[in-house]
């Protein structure tokens, strides 16, 4: 694709107000959650999922950052103290979200997956407003009060079965997949809040963060394997990383 072609598609993206990026986005969320309980087995390590998948951010933003030429200009200026306080907390609650939703995809439908997961925007405004001071409007804290009863109803026991591809699910089952997605919004959205801080308050480049939380993401699941505090560590001693794949 031509110069010209990528400056119209991403103009495209960004016009009003990104609703490009965030069609983008609503896509991905909805269908991911079948593409990980189609593709990923039961018995892969969770932990292999997670590392490879913060591996694959590391080169995408190395890509991105070495194709518009500001690599040479965020490197220049990198200092370590800054990288902990912009990316510190955001990637320790990403890397503990990360574990959580691969344990709710198990757990869970993705329809239920889902109508849970969008509780996230709940706790992303309130870190909003705790860490930035930015209050939502009227409409704003209806939709978010829609969206709780949303997942409140959603998480009621229901009777009867729980079914997915013929296989019938234990209760216990979906009452772990409803609190790891639980969980896993609320550290989603205390990550945002915290990235939402660094990007907008400390004007940091969002490629150079992402690769700061991919990298530090890394280095804790290779200690927390390493140190036997993950809970597939042992697994993946014996079996290899890559084990169920």
């Amino acid at each position: 694709m031509s110069i010209w072609g990528c400056s119209s598609l991403s103009s495209l993206l960004r016009a009003k107000h990104g609703m490009g990026y965030l069609a983008i986005i609503a896509v991905q969320f909805g269908i991911q959650p079948l593409l990980a309980k189609q593709f990923i087995s039961p018995k892969v390590a969770t932990s292999s999922v997670v590392f490879m998948g913060e591996f694959t951010k590391i080169i995408a933003c190395l890509l991105v950052m070495h194709s518009d030429e500001t690599a040479s200009r965020c490197f220049g200026s990198w200092k370590l103290r800054e990288c902990l306080v912009a990316a510190g907390i955001p990637s320790v609650t990403y890397l503990v979200q990360n574990y959580c939703v691969q344990t709710a995809y198990q757990n869970l439908d993705a329809v239920v997956f889902n109508v849970l997961n969008q509780s996230k925007v709940l706790f992303t405004a309130l870190f909003c407003f705790v860490l930035n001071g930015k209050p939502q409007s009227m409409l704003q804290c209806t939709a978010l009060l829609m969206v709780t009863c949303g997942g409140i109803l959603v998480s009621l026991p229901q009777q009867g079965p729980f079914s997915s591809k013929g296989q019938s699910e234990t209760q216990e089952g979906f009452g772990l997949g409803v609190t790891c997605v639980v969980v896993a919004a609320g550290l989603s959205g205390l990550g945002s809040g915290v990235t939402e801080w660094a990007l907008q308050t400390k004007k940091r480049n969002n490629f150079l963060l992402s690769l700061e939380l991919a990298a530090i993401g890394c280095l804790i699941i290779i200690l927390s394997v390493l140190l036997g505090l993950a809970p597939d560590s042992t697994r993946i001693r014996q079996e290899g990383l890559f084990v169920g794949w």
